[in-house]
């Protein structure tokens, strides 16, 4: 994995058209409009903490590259802390076990979104489109076409009734059970270079140090193109989109809880406690995606029922 370099870095030349702010397009400005509604207080200044640090980022790039970047590293965490918060707030099975003062715990979030990611790319799923509804309380929805996986030639897009209200299964293990994402960690973190996805997020909960203070070897330097700056800026904006999502309704979405315990399984191993984690509420109507023995997808609708609702459009709705 690569670590902070600690001898004189080129300086960073911006482009003579390189804007002044960070750039932003009407997407994201509706996303800050939607924050400064959120409540309660706590969560809303973490995302709002995010995107301060963001554009802070941006403007030292050239005057101070390593202030820049540790800005965005902390954009980052601010982000994973709003995610934690809005969990804890709308009391997700062990949801307190996710700590924000614990860098490690932060820097898993965005790891685990990128295995998610990683997977549905693997499957030849199309990420899901996202709507943003600013009016009155924000509100995030989501629509996956899930044509191919229901054997289907024309697009089929469902709108589940929340964003995350639905499941992962495979059985490519043995019997069918949720997806715990651990192979797709595995691989992420062979990617980066590193043992295990342990190490990597711990090299990655330890950046900002290596920015901060000098070694043995010398004083920290680094040299990135504003690229990065914008891949950050990416990463903050997918889980500020979760965290409006969570806050939403008081429903515990059943991917949200899927995922919060596959998470917290990669984070009790950090922290070498046992957890029991809760079982999926299977009772309740859903969209299931389902990973077979061959390694192949199929799409099923659990049909719905009162106060639940799948919309399908096609094409895709905006």
């Amino acid at each position: 994995m690569a670590k902070i370099p600690r001898v004189p870095a080129a300086p960073f030349i911006p482009d003579p058209d390189r804007p002044a702010e960070l750039p932003l397009d009407d997407m994201h400005l509706r996303l800050e409009e939607a924050i400064e509604k959120l409540n309660p207080p706590r969560v809303r200044h973490a995302c709002r903490s995010a995107l301060n640090h963001l554009r802070k980022a941006w403007t030292l790039h050239p005057i101070d590259a390593e202030m820049s970047l540790f800005r965005a590293i902390t954009a980052e965490e601010e982000a994973a802390t709003a995610v934690i918060r809005a969990l804890n707030v709308r009391k997700y099975p062990n949801a307190e076990r996710l700590k924000e003062r614990q860098h490690q715990h932060k820097a898993a979030i965005w790891p685990f979104v990128t295995a998610i990611a990683d997977k549905l790319a693997e499957k030849n799923i199309a990420m899901p489109t996202m709507s943003l509804r600013v009016e009155g309380e924000p509100r995030i929805e989501l629509s996956i076409d899930i044509a191919g996986q229901a054997g289907l030639e024309q697009q089929l897009w469902a709108t589940p009734d929340e964003p995350f209200n639905w499941t992962f299964w495979s059985d490519r293990t043995g019997p069918f059970k949720p997806h715990d994402f651990s192979e797709e960690l595995a691989a992420l973190a062979s990617e980066k270079g590193a043992r295990d996805i342990e190490a990597y997020v711990a090299d990655e909960a330890n950046r900002r140090n290596q920015l901060l203070y000098a070694s043995d070897q010398g004083i920290p330097s680094v040299a990135f193109a504003d690229s990065l700056l914008i891949g950050r800026r990416q990463r903050v904006t997918v889980m500020l989109v979760v965290t409006i999502a969570i806050l939403q309704t008081k429903m515990h979405q059943l991917f949200l809880v899927q995922c919060l315990d596959a998470l917290l399984r990669m984070v009790a191993r950090f922290d070498g406690d046992p957890l029991d984690m809760p079982t999926l509420d299977l009772t309740v109507p859903r969209l299931e995606l389902a990973e077979q023995a061959d390694g192949s997808m199929k799409a099923s609708i659990i049909r719905p029922v009162t106060g639940y609702s799948f919309r399908y459009s096609i094409p895709p709705r905006r």
